[in-house]
């Protein structure tokens, strides 16, 4: 970069000097602002740091950063760059997980990867404002009509268009094929009578706010290890990024000045980051 002169020679012309970054300098920024990056984004990243060196420069230049305002916002800067930093660190430490720690979760917690497939009647509790009205008492005893056709053997798909029909749906009703579902995917107040059921078993009518349910279990299995490592390992590096945020926030409950602020209410213990955790 001609002309920007190196923060060791602020007197400088700037005719005089150039700042170089030599390739071993801006791998090393790499591993530390994307580490990922794609050759394509490289170049990129130069030119995002070229112009943030030109206007720092400028800003030396002009005095810029020495005024009370700027120091506040360099001081606030600079805390914001050491959370990052820190929560980079906790997320890297976290994400540290040992074969024994994989393996011992999952041979305590089995039951969190069964999966099943499913099929399953809806009988909706919201019927179409031109249908005539069926009563509680009404759709309660259809759901159980076809709870005990189904049982009997009976094709899923025809019960629940035979369901839709007796509503009077306008929509088509839905494919009864839930395909294959995992622990944690169902409703909670269903899925322990989901799962306790054997391939081919039928569910009795389960309800919740939005309707009544018939399941059926065509088959289920426990994933093996092999399948739910990965997984395993974002679950362990979540709980443990967790551990050490609640390390540093603790029973932290900052205090703000209620007159200056109007809160009203006492104020909220500051947001700590997240690490994502998928099902």
């Amino acid at each position: 970069m001609p002309g920007i002169c190196p923060e060791k020679a602020p007197g400088a012309a700037a005719a005089d000097c150039s700042t170089v970054i030599t390739r071993a300098q801006f791998d090393e920024m790499l591993t530390v602002i994307a580490p990922n990056a794609p050759p394509g984004v490289r170049a990129q990243l130069a030119n995002q740091i070229i112009r943030t060196t030109v206007m720092a420069h400028a800003a030396q230049s002009r005095g810029v950063g020495s005024a009370p305002a700027d120091q506040q916002v360099l001081r606030f800067a600079r805390m914001e760059v050491l959370s990052q930093l820190l929560d980079r660190r906790l997320r890297a430490k976290a994400e540290q997980i040992t074969p024994e720690a994989v393996e011992f979760y999952y041979k305590g917690n089995d039951l969190k990867f069964q999966e099943a497939k499913l099929q399953r009647i809806v009988v909706p509790r919201n019927q179409p404002a031109s249908a005539p009205k069926m009563s509680d008492a009404d759709r309660a005893k259809l759901a159980q009509q076809l709870h005990e056709r189904a049982v009997k053997g009976e094709d899923f798909q025809a019960l629940q268009r035979e369901a839709y029909e007796k509503l009077q749906m306008a929509a088509q009703p839905p494919s009864v094929d839930l395909g294959t579902r995992r622990r944690g995917t169902l409703n909670p107040a269903h899925e322990e009578v989901i799962f306790a059921l054997q391939p081919g078993g039928i569910s009795p009518v389960l309800s919740d706010g939005e309707g009544d349910y018939i399941y059926k279990l065509e088959s289920k299995r426990t994933l093996p290890l092999d399948e739910v490592r990965d997984n395993i390992k974002q679950i362990l590096a979540a709980e443990a990024y967790r551990r050490d945020l609640q390390q540093i926030f603790g029973d932290f409950k900052p205090v703000l000045n209620e007159q200056y602020f109007k809160t009203g209410a006492p104020p909220a213990p500051p947001q700590a980051p997240t690490m994502t955790q998928p099902k």
